[in-house]
Parts: C-alpha cells; sequence; structure tokens
C-alpha cells in the first residue's frame, strides 16, 4: 500500500478519487473483487483521517514523517481481495490441463491430435480467465 500511497501523493490526481478505485487502477485490481474497510471516500479523506488520528495521540504533524502517516493509514485500512469462484474453477480447469499435457508428453504419445486438443483447451481457458479478469460491469 506504501507504494500506492506515495503514488497518489506524487500524483495529485489521485488524491481526488475514491480511494479503492484509486487503489485497484494503481495494482491493476478489479474493483469488484476488492473489499475496503472505508467506502466512499477520498484517498486525500483517507489522508486526512491518519493525520486527524495521529494528531488526536499527540503527534505533531509539522515533525511527524510521512512513514508514520503511511503506517497509520496501513492500521486503518484493510482491504481483502475474493476472487469470483469461476474465476477460481478456471485456474483449476488450467492446472487440470497443463497437467494432462505434461502427462500425455510423458508418455510420449504420438497422437499430434491429443496434444493439440489439450493445448486449445489451455488457450481457452487462459482467454476466459482474462475475461472474468477484465470483467468490470
Amino acid at each position: 500500500m506504501r507504494a500506492f500511497l506515495e503514488h497518489a501523493i506524487k500524483h495529485k490526481e489521485v488524491l481526488t478519487k475514491e480511494f479503492l478505485l484509486a487503489y485497484s487502477e494503481y495494482y491493476n485490481k478489479n474493483r469488484k473483487w476488492l473489499t475496503c474497510s472505508v467506502s466512499n471516500v477520498s484517498v486525500q479523506d483517507v489522508i486526512n483521517n491518519a493525520c486527524d488520528a495521529l494528531e488526536k495521540s499527540g503527534h505533531d504533524l509539522e515533525s511527524t514523517p510521512t512513514s508514520v502517516v503511511f503506517d497509520q493509514i496501513e492500521n486503518m485500512i484493510k482491504i481483502e481481495q475474493e476472487s469470483p469462484i469461476e474465476y477460481i474453477q478456471l485456474l483449476a480447469a488450467l492446472e487440470t490441463s497443463e497437467e494432462a499435457l505434461r502427462t500425455a508428453r510423458s508418455f510420449d504419445i504420438k497422437n499430434q491430435t491429443v496434444e493439440k486438443n489439450i493445448l486449445k483447451a489451455i488457450n481457452n481457458i487462459k482467454l476466459q480467465i482474462e475475461r472474468v479478469k477484465n470483467d468490470k460491469s
């Protein structure tokens, strides 16, 4: 999260974005898969809340390092990613297909149709994984 916060400070336009949206864009994560302990607040609001909490606990913000503010934010904000079941199932299917390909190759199967079909399945699964990952609706 620290890299994201540093990015937000350097790129002021990020400060006005909703926190979780900006976070998901920075880390290239699907926003729908993320949950956050804060909602509907901007990055700037999160920073302000962290600074307010530090002031209440006796910190002088003039002399408080940025790293302390970042630590406060990391302690305040909890972000979790929950992948949809379809994505998890596709990953399992990909693993199974790749194992089937390794097995077929280990038996030195001469039937290239089998290998072609497994490779086609692997490519289709990878396409579906990308579709699910990029579905923002």
